[in-house]
């Protein structure tokens, strides 16, 4: 598969931004340093979810690659559908209390 031309995309947005910027101080909308604040601030409020998207690629790899879903599929055979909610909900409520991303408040949110 091809991709090269995606390389270009961190190009063409560093060219779309220096052009907004050149026209917002020429037009006096604002200053070059205001306006470097604003694509700073910007930016820095799509670094979390950049890094939750990686996290979530790289994650769906390595269970891909240790062959999570045939495994998981191999030892619930044994087990009623009726419990899958359950034990969705139990191993969602472990994994949150182990990465303290405010676990109980997620516990919380997701019984009411």
């Amino acid at each position: 598969m091809d991709i090269g031309w995606v390389s270009l995309i961190p190009v063409m947005t560093v060219i779309i931004l220096a052009l907004t910027g050149a026209y917002y101080v020429l037009r006096g909308i604002t200053d070059l340093k205001t306006y470097s604040e604003w694509v700073v601030k910007g930016m820095s409020n799509y670094l979390r979810v950049n890094m939750i998207l990686a996290l979530a690629f790289a994650f769906s790899s390595l269970v891909g690659e240790l062959g999570t879903g045939t495994f998981i599929a191999s030892i619930s055979r044994d087990i009623s559908p009726a419990f899958i909610p359950a034990m969705v909900f139990i191993i969602g409520a472990v994994m949150s209390n182990i990465f303290q991303d405010n676990g109980k408040q997620a516990i919380w949110q997701a019984t009411c």
